[in-house]
């Protein structure tokens, strides 16, 4: 039975109880602003990896709560942001420098010194962008590319081409393509086993499943698990029945999608444009869902387009893992 919920008569809130998280995923290259503030969601656009939060247009500004406070530490770029994940061994953040250098090129970034350094060179096309990363079960780094949709002054711009691609990258910063002709890469998401892969394409509106070989890595037996709307598939969560949790951009609502493909459940979001959701919270049963505001008229956008809600979920997600690099 396909169940329909709303996430409005679950009290919608702005997420202000995330986890200390020290790492985030950034375009960025010059100097740093630092300031202080109470926990509160950033407004604009972005995607989700475990509690942590960051704006990929207005200004590129990550949030980063410190363990035992109630603080924020607010860090400003002068680029915009992509993809953020965590790293096991560097308290910091993941950040790119803007495009053409390396559009999609990851560096680390040491907040205490406030210091970049180039990690490696994933997608060597300086007309992409990353759009999606998660790490694997072994610690490394899967980088989802698409041509760059956004201007210079944060404002849209149409993707005409499939030069996007899927990236592994090592704890040795050495990488490899395993998938290319990509439209819009969003969705990276294991399988509680660890044996298979979900991954999207948002400009197909497919949501691709394969067998995952840590060995390499390699993907094979690829298929499709979900095809078509309403609206596109973005970003996505896995819980620990298997159940994959999909944003569906455009549409206002969020997923949940049974191992088979099957709906198993559809719960409305008051914004028009959901870009992703991650489990969080000491039970790992609070799913943090962020939204956009990207290409909305502003007479048009509502109070929580452009915001970081959150929701309490029966089923508890699965804890990811942390770069190994």
């Amino acid at each position: 039975m396909l169940l329909a919920d709303s996430l409005a008569a679950r009290k919608p809130h702005l997420a202000e109880d995330r986890k200390a998280i020290g790492v985030a995923y950034y375009c960025a290259k010059q100097q740093l602003e630092r300031s202080t503030h109470a926990v509160k969601a950033p407004k604009c656009i972005g995607n989700v990896s475990l509690a942590d939060w960051k704006d990929m247009i207005a200004d590129a500004e990550a949030w980063l709560e410190r363990a035992g406070t109630d603080k924020a530490e607010h860090v400003k770029f002068k680029e915009c942001a992509c993809e953020s994940y965590l790293s096991g061994k560097v308290d910091g953040m993941k950040v790119e420098p803007p495009p053409p250098a390396a559009a999609a090129a990851p560096v680390t970034f040491d907040p205490e010194q406030e210091t970049l350094r180039l990690f490696c060179r994933a997608d060597a096309d300086p007309e992409n962008r990353s759009n999606e990363c998660r790490c694997d079960p072994q610690g490394r780094l899967w980088l989802g590319t698409m041509q760059n949709n956004i201007a210079p002054d944060g404002a849209p711009r149409p993707v005409t081409r499939f030069t996007g691609g899927l990236f592994v990258v090592g704890p040795d910063g050495r990488s490899r393509r395993l998938l290319g002709d990509i439209g819009v890469a969003n969705t990276l998401a294991w399988s509680p086993e660890g044996e298979r892969l979900h991954f999207a394409d948002s400009r197909r509106k497919l949501i691709w499943r394969f067998r995952y070989d840590p060995e390499g890595p390699t993907l094979h037996d690829q298929e499709v698990f979900v095809e078509g709307g309403p609206g596109v598939p973005d970003g996505s969560a896995m819980d620990a029945d298997g159940f994959l949790w999909n944003a569906r951009w455009g549409a206002a609502c969020l997923i949940r999608y049974a191992p088979d493909g099957r709906a198993d459940r559809i719960i409305d979001v008051p914004a028009r444009q959901p870009s992703s959701c991650a489990f969080g919270g000491e039970d790992m049963k609070t799913l943090y869902v962020t939204t956009a505001r990207h290409g909305l008229d502003a007479a048009l956008a509502g109070p929580f387009d452009g915001r970081l809600l959150q929701l309490r979920v029966e089923t508890p997600g699965l804890p990811l893992p942390v770069f190994a690099g």
